[in-house]
């Protein structure tokens, strides 16, 4: 059961909203571009994706306003939606690899590889259909916005990186959700890109 009560969000820490706003984008983002989206799930994706870009520049202040508070509801329940129906791929998987050893949160974790996922991701006619719903000009744009969002770099020695691709070109269930191929060095040079 899910209580969308605007109020919730308003007076909770700044670092919650961000990290589960955050992850909501990335559920909006990778359930867009995977093999199993559909003519639905992109409807509801984009819907979500307009949504989420009359918000972003608010997830980080002092206070939202109700009306905010709803629309990144309104947002996030719309990114379920289209998760349900077309799963999560790349971020997701590589992400579980920095919360469970990195202590990283789960949807700082999705954020920190978006940018260069986004740069990975061959449909760029739907990246840049992203970026335009959330406002950004290019990707850069949007890559300085989630580093200024985090303000952090992490480490990650090469023994990390080499046994964090193996394992998620192990993941077959988040694989088979991206629409091409993706080769161990592919997961690596992603991962770099967070260093």
């Amino acid at each position: 059961m899910s209580f969308l009560d605007p109020s919730y969000l308003i007076n909770i820490p700044i670092s919650i909203r961000v990290n589960t706003g955050i992850d909501a984008l990335s559920h909006l983002i990778e359930g867009y571009l995977s093999s199993n989206a559909n003519i639905l799930s992109d409807s509801l994706a984009e819907k979500g994706l307009e949504y989420f870009g009359d918000c972003i520049y608010y997830l980080q202040s002092e206070k939202l306003n109700l009306k905010q508070c709803e629309k990144l509801l309104v947002a996030s329940t719309i990114a379920g939606m289209v998760i349900s129906q077309a799963g999560t791929s790349l971020p997701h998987g590589m992400g579980y690899a920095l919360t469970y050893y990195k202590n990283i949160p789960h949807g700082k974790a999705n954020g920190l590889l978006l940018k260069e996922y986004l740069n990975f991701c061959s449909d760029k006619l739907k990246v840049n259909k992203i970026l335009s719903l959330l406002k950004f000009n290019n990707l850069d744009d949007f890559g300085t916005f989630l580093d200024k969002l985090f303000d952090e770099k992490i480490s990650l020695s090469e023994k990390e990186i080499i046994e964090y691709s193996y394992s998620m070109v192990g993941n077959t269930l988040k694989l088979k959700n991206h629409p091409t191929k993706v080769t161990v060095e592919d997961i690596a040079t992603i991962y770099k890109s967070v260093l």
